[in-house]
């Protein structure tokens, strides 16, 4: 068994001249990785540029499998450059020749399966660095030749093949249109009046409960390691637990100690949209797919729709640090005045509000008290909640707050794009209204396809 590689730049006929090592009786596989050919199955056709980090191949297994994907030989290649074609050449050490074959590539993974069936295969991780960091992006894809996968490899032939490698990851940015201070546009009230002050500096996010396990091949119906919800949750009473012996999740449910350690927010601006635009997107978070069913045979009620949901579907959670406009009683303040009522930007609301005072913060519960009993209310203090250094947090998923199934789910080599329309804070459960544009994410170098922003 040999292999050779050749390096962006080599001419075809470099490639394929044959010198004193190369065996006449191998067979011979050139395999082409276009350096566009870097793909996704985004719905939207639309295509945004991925940097340089995110392109690099650095590593390559070249996997061969006999026509029911059952791995028969792994050629690994390493210390590679932005190589873009492959030369295989073939004996008969570990790969039957004069017969057909499905070929598979797997770049920059830590680990490549030796046997079984590839399509059934996974890749587990600890971190999403194992396979983001030190442009190790991994990537995957099946080798075509004549329109065809299934491919032979006949004795003293020359065999041409293409490549298109899909990332296995997903990327996630959030974005809000800033003005001209700095401060986030649209948080508004329940009835759409502007309501508040959020920096945008003061605006973070992270992906919640994220995949840790990956098929290499990606499913037909993009069904991931975790899919089904019933093999992964069993109820227990009135909760709901995860199974054991299942692949895992990376959850950080009880991000609300500080709001400083996730990711700063995204200014939205709209020409990065535009086609051949010299800063296109390409900020965000990277996480393993995750796909699931809608978890209907668990028999949901409608508080669980969205709770048991978050327990195996990748979600945002965002922290902002609010400052009321509103403060007891009193409106209008600007963004100085209100941060000079607050100890240490902490306010108060009480959920027993009525709609006519929903949106009124407190400075302190002594304030509220008298502000409400001022109005008739006989004050119940369990109902004051309690904002300490005015965090607010959000949990939304890709589409919105609601759980759907289909429009929920993150692929790999997708690019989310999730833009903040209106921050609704802080009225008794605090809520946002998104909106999100799925993107492909390219090799870097494609031309950038014109994204619709008319949302």
């Amino acid at each position: 068994m040999l292999g050779t590689f050749s390096l962006v730049g080599c001419s075809a006929a470099d490639d394929l001249t044959p010198d004193a090592t190369k065996d006449a009786e191998a067979a011979k596989l050139v395999l082409t990785l276009n350096s566009n050919t870097i793909q996704s199955k985004a719905e939207t056709g639309d295509v945004l540029n991925g940097t340089t980090a995110e392109s690099t191949i650095s590593t390559i297994a070249v996997v061969f499998t006999n026509l029911n994907d059952q791995i028969e030989k792994v050629i690994s290649y390493t210390g590679l450059t932005s190589t873009n074609r492959l030369i295989v050449l073939l004996n008969n050490a570990g790969v039957t020749l004069d017969t057909a074959h499905h070929i598979y590539l797997i770049a920059n993974a830590s680990s490549v399966p030796a046997s079984g069936d590839i399509k059934t295969a996974i890749g587990t991780i600890t971190n999403i660095s194992d396979v983001t960091t030190a442009n190790k992006f991994a990537m995957v894809g099946q080798a075509t030749a004549n329109s065809s996968t299934s491919i032979s490899l006949a004795t003293g032939s020359t065999v041409m093949a293409d490549v298109a490698l899909t990332r296995v990851v997903a990327k996630v940015v959030l974005t809000a249109y800033v003005d001209a201070n700095g401060y986030v546009k649209n948080v508004v009230a329940s009835d759409g009046t502007e309501n508040g002050y959020i920096k945008a500096a003061d605006m973070q996010y992270k992906l919640q409960t994220t995949n840790k396990s990956y098929y290499f091949i990606q499913k037909t119906n993009n069904a991931d390691a975790n899919y089904s919800m019933s093999d992964v949750l069993a109820k227990s009473g009135t909760t709901y637990n995860y199974k054991t012996g299942i692949y895992g999740f990376d959850n950080l449910t009880q991000w609300d100690a500080a709001a400083t350690t996730g990711t700063a927010i995204t200014a939205r601006d709209d020409a990065r949209y535009v086609t051949g635009n010299a800063n296109p997107y390409t900020e965000g978070i990277y996480c393993l797919e995750n796909t699931t069913d809608d978890g209907s045979s668990l028999g949901f009620t409608d508080a669980e729709k969205l709770t048991v949901a978050r327990m195996v579907t990748t979600y945002l959670r965002i922290a902002v640090k609010f400052t009321p406009k509103y403060i007891d009683g009193f409106t209008g303040y600007s963004a100085a005045d209100a941060a000079a009522k607050l100890t240490n930007g902490t306010f108060y609301t009480y959920t027993k509000a009525g709609s006519d005072i929903e949106n009124v913060c407190y400075s302190s519960i002594a304030n509220a008290k008298t502000f409400l009993a001022a109005r008739g209310y006989t004050v119940d203090e369990s109902c004051f909640k309690t904002f300490t250094g005015g965090l607010v947090y959000f949990n939304v998923f890709v589409n919105g707050k609601t759980f759907d199934a289909t429009n929920s789910s993150l692929k790999r080599n997708d690019y989310y794009i999730v833009n903040i329309g209106k921050i609704y804070v802080p009225i008794i459960e605090p809520t946002m209204q998104i909106n999100t544009k799925v993107t492909s994410w390219a090799q870097k170098g494609t031309t950038v396809v014109p994204v619709d922003t008319a949302n």
